[in-house]
C-alpha cells in the first residue's frame, strides 16, 4: 500500500493515525451538514508498519437504508458492507472495520449514554483488531474515542 499523509491523534497508548484525506472528508461533511438529523458511517483502516499504529484510512457516509433522526443514527448494513468489501479487496485484504462515526448537533461533541452503550456492544464483536475507534462530528469539533479492554477512553478532539 502506498504511504499516505496522516496525523497522529492522541498520545501514549490512546492514539491513532488518521489519514489527512479522512480528516478533510469529515471537515467537509461538517461544513455542509445541516445537523438537523444525525448521520454517520463506518471507520475503516489498517495497521501501518512504518508508524507502528493503526491508520484510519477511510470512512463511509450515510447510505440509502440508514435511519437518520433528530437524536439518533441507525446504520444499516446495506451499502456500508459493499464499500467495506471493496476496500478490503483493493487493499490486498489489509483494510478492516475499525469502528463507527456519527454527528451530534453540539459544538464540542460528547457521547450520549446510548452512544456509550452501543460502542461497548460493538467492542465485544469479533474483528480483525482488538481496538475500536468511535468518532463524533460536532458543529465545531471532531471527537475521537476508543474502547480497549472494555474501557471507553477519549483520545482527542480536533
Amino acid at each position: 500500500m502506498q504511504k499516505i499523509d496522516s496525523i497522529i491523534i492522541g498520545n501514549g497508548n490512546k492514539k491513532v493515525a488518521v489519514a489527512m484525506e479522512v480528516i478533510q472528508k469529515l471537515r467537509d461533511f461538517q461544513e455542509s451538514h445541516s445537523f438537523s438529523k444525525e448521520s454517520g458511517g463506518i471507520i475503516v483502516g489498517y495497521y501501518e508498519n512504518s508508524l507502528r499504529e493503526l491508520m484510519i484510512s477511510d470512512v463511509t457516509f450515510p447510505q440509502a437504508d440508514d435511519v437518520c433522526g433528530r437524536y439518533r443514527f441507525v446504520r444499516k448494513i446495506t451499502g456500508h458492507q459493499e464499500i467495506m468489501d471493496s476496500l478490503w479487496e483493493k487493499s490486498g485484504r489489509k483494510k478492516s472495520y475499525l469502528g463507527e462515526w456519527h454527528t451530534h448537533n453540539q459544538g464540542d461533541p460528547i457521547p450520549s449514554p446510548i452512544d456509550k452503550l452501543n460502542w461497548k456492544k460493538i467492542a465485544k464483536r469479533e474483528q480483525n483488531f482488538d481496538v475500536f475507534f468511535f468518532v463524533i462530528v460536532g458543529t465545531d469539533k471532531i471527537g475521537f474515542w476508543t474502547i480497549h479492554d472494555s474501557m471507553l477512553k477519549q483520545i482527542d478532539k480536533i
